[in-house]
Parts: C-alpha cells; sequence; structure tokens
C-alpha cells in the first residue's frame, strides 16, 4: 500500500475548495422588520412601517410608489422578487410588540388603532404567497403581573 504525502484533511480541504469555486451564490432578499428599533411610540405606527418599509426598498436600490402601507408592503416583496429572481424572505420580530406596549387603560385607544394597522399590513403575506420563500415572525407576549 502506497503512502500518500499528504493528510486526509488535506485533500478533503482540496475538494472542498474546487467543488464551491465552481458554484454561483445568488442572494435571497430579505424585509426584516424588528419592531424593538422602530419608532412607532414617537410617530405613529403607520407611518414608522412606511418609513421603515422605504428604508429597506432603498438598500436594494428601488423606490416604491405606493401610497397606502399595505400596498407598498406588497409592492416591495413583488419589486425584490422581480429584480433578484429569489423569492423573498420575511423576518418580523416581535409582531406583536406595537400592541402590548398600549395595553394600560389609558392606551387602549392606541392598542386598537395598532391593531388595525398590523390587520392590514399582515394582510398582504397571504396574497404574496408566490413571491415568498419564507416568512418567519417571532412574538413578545411577555406579560408580567
Amino acid at each position: 500500500m502506497p503512502w500518500s504525502t499528504s493528510s486526509g484533511a488535506e485533500e478533503t480541504s482540496s475538494k472542498a475548495s474546487s467543488s464551491t469555486t465552481n458554484r454561483t451564490f445568488r442572494s435571497i432578499p430579505v424585509i426584516k422588520i424588528p419592531f424593538a428599533s422602530i419608532s412607532y411610540r414617537e410617530i405613529s405606527l403607520s407611518t414608522a412601517l412606511n418609513d421603515e418599509l422605504d428604508r429597506i426598498a432603498y438598500s436594494y436600490g428601488h423606490s416604491l410608489a405606493g401610497q397606502s402601507l399595505s400596498v407598498k408592503f406588497g409592492e416591495l416583496i413583488k419589486v425584490l422578487h422581480t429584480a433578484s429572481g429569489q423569492k423573498v424572505v420575511v423576518l418580523i420580530d416581535e409582531y406583536d410588540k406595537p400592541l402590548i406596549d398600549y395595553l394600560d387603560k389609558d392606551s387602549l385607544p392606541c392598542a386598537r388603532q395598532n391593531r388595525s394597522v398590523l390587520k392590514s399590513f399582515y394582510s398582504v403575506l397571504k396574497n404574496a404567497d408566490p413571491n415568498l420563500k419564507l416568512v418567519f415572525i417571532t412574538i413578545l407576549n411577555c406579560f408580567i403581573y
């Protein structure tokens, strides 16, 4: 049995590097909406989400023409899918934070308003299914008494 001058690790490494150099990686567009860092308490939730969608579109080199929040969200998903040729991933962190932050008795009208905004905003996802690869939503839902 002849002895090899290279180790098994070197052979594995060279095989791995030669196989990955022949591959083309395409980036998948991601829409990440982290409610913990969106300034919906200073400005309205609708305005904060509009600003966030514009910021995401700009980061991909696009601008959005839609006027309403739901139209703009749907437009962003479709534009990113069309431009990249890849289905879009939507990550929404702490989706219920704009509701939970307003559950005290004096702020309930604001919670109801935010619920209406979020209901319209999230309804876009169902119709956008052909343009979506994955939707991942996390929940805050932490109550401390």
